[in-house]
């Protein structure tokens, strides 16, 4: 597992981070556990989760509680840089929810469940373009102020939200954004979904040119669609999880990418991931693991290093 600095963050982060949105709810805590057990073997420092996943009527977020458990039972809070999400809308009424208050209570609730004093990038996990930039940049020096934060991120930010964040907390000498989280794989998702979702597009990557600022991506295999093609065929199109991705933009870039892992000695999922980490700026890919097998991708992922001209390559495609 390769390892990089982080803005913000206090120890190398490996280039993989581990997604947890379903554990502990329709995974069982038992196998979340083994797989984040696999996931710190092969050297895996940098785990994800939010508020929002799995969570009850009473608020508890089953994913934060899952990885809580996990980081007590086996010593490693010391280990793992910990990274959660909160100010996500209101799922029942879609009611946005970046006010000071939404954003400090969701904050306090995840340290509670988590178990833990103080997380190490905390993000939010939704827009409110409506609401000023400042209000929402103070509110999250707040929670520095209080010890209980350290790196700050958005994740479903445009380009210019997160330009017009950090200008005013450069202007004010508060922190601003360290990192973002959008959208982004190798195969482009071309049938619209969730509205509030913010996907890697031109401007935002020539943002992060620009900026250097790292980018961890959600999404980053496009629920293995390359994988899936390459075992499967095109009677994977036939699945539903791949019918957002079904395009010919998408399907034309197969036959490099097997190339290269053939080239490389890899799996396809590997360089599917290796293309987002090859980039001209920090990139920490999202995985979601929902099998111990499928770690194999994960390990191979972590210490791939495709060259520019690869990147390029699989850019034209």
């Amino acid at each position: 597992m390769r390892y990089t600095d982080f803005p913000g963050v206090g120890k190398r982060v490996s280039v993989i981070c581990m997604g947890t949105d379903v554990m502990g709810s329709s995974r069982s805590t038992e196998l979340s556990h083994k797989l984040l057990d696999m996931y710190a073997e092969i050297g895996g420092n940098f785990i994800d989760t939010a508020r929002i996943y799995g969570q009850q009527a009473d608020g508890t977020s089953l994913s934060e509680r899952c990885v809580g458990a996990w980081l007590r039972s086996r010593g490693m809070r010391d280990k793992i840089v910990l990274g959660t999400k909160g100010a996500h809308y209101n799922p029942r009424t879609k009611e946005r929810r970046l006010s000071r208050a939404d954003i400090i209570s969701d904050c306090e609730h995840s340290l509670d469940d988590l178990g833990v004093d103080f997380i190490d990038i905390y993000w939010l996990h939704r827009d409110d373009d409506t609401r000023p930039v400042e209000e929402i940049v103070d509110t999250l020096n707040e929670l520095k102020s209080r010890g209980y934060v350290g790196a700050l991120g958005a994740s479903n930010w445009t380009a210019k939200r997160l330009a017009e964040a950090n200008a005013y907390a450069a202007r004010t000498g508060k922190a601003g954004f360290s990192a973002d989280q959008p959208q982004w794989s190798l195969a482009r998702q071309v049938v619209p979904g969730d509205t509030t979702l913010v996907q890697m597009h031109d401007e935002l990557r020539e943002f992060h040119r620009r900026t250097g600022m790292p980018v961890v991506p959600y999404s980053s295999q496009a629920k293995g669609f390359y994988s899936k093609l390459h075992t499967q065929g095109r009677a994977a199109l036939e699945l539903g999880s791949m019918k957002p991705y079904d395009a010919a933009e998408n399907l034309n870039k197969l036959s490099v990418v097997e190339r290269i892992a053939a080239e490389h000695g890899v799996s396809v999922g590997a360089v599917a991931l290796g293309y987002l980490t090859g980039q001209e700026f920090p990139v920490f890919p999202i995985v979601g693991v929902s099998r111990e097998e499928y770690m194999h991708d994960v390990r191979e992922a972590g210490d791939l290093v495709l060259t520019a001209d690869e990147v390029r390559t699989l850019d034209e495609a």
